[in-house]
């Protein structure tokens, strides 16, 4: 009755173990918009307290969400209060990807 329609596009670049690293694009911006569509189609964020799998969360220790922004980029419509960050993309540094972390959590053995 009070649903908010929203849309969100995934790629799997990469398994690792029972885990995988993926390209996710929102369509739409609702909060919590990438954990639900995720933890719906059985793929919850490893380390999330409300969407995720609390037996995998206690089993790999888990006490903060394994999710990484890699990179934000900005497209909004002309005229928007926003347009003057059109095509602006900011990169991560690959120093704090989560390789280090998925070793260190032996959720994998190699990466």
């Amino acid at each position: 009755e009070n649903c908010v329609s929203c849309a969100t596009r995934f790629h799997v670049l990469r398994r690792i173990g029972k885990f995988a690293l993926i390209r996710v694009e929102p369509i739409t911006f609702r909060k919590d918009q990438v954990n639900a569509h995720l933890a719906f189609l059985g793929f919850p964020i490893a380390g999330d307290t409300v969407y995720g799998n609390r037996r995998l969360n206690r089993k790999y220790h888990t006490d903060y969400q394994l999710l990484w922004l890699k990179q934000l980029k900005f497209t909004v419509g002309k005229g928007h209060m926003f347009e003057y960050l059109n095509r602006v993309s900011i990169q991560m540094d690959s120093a704090v990807y989560p390789n280090n972390i998925l070793k260190e959590r032996q959720l994998t053995t190699s990466v």
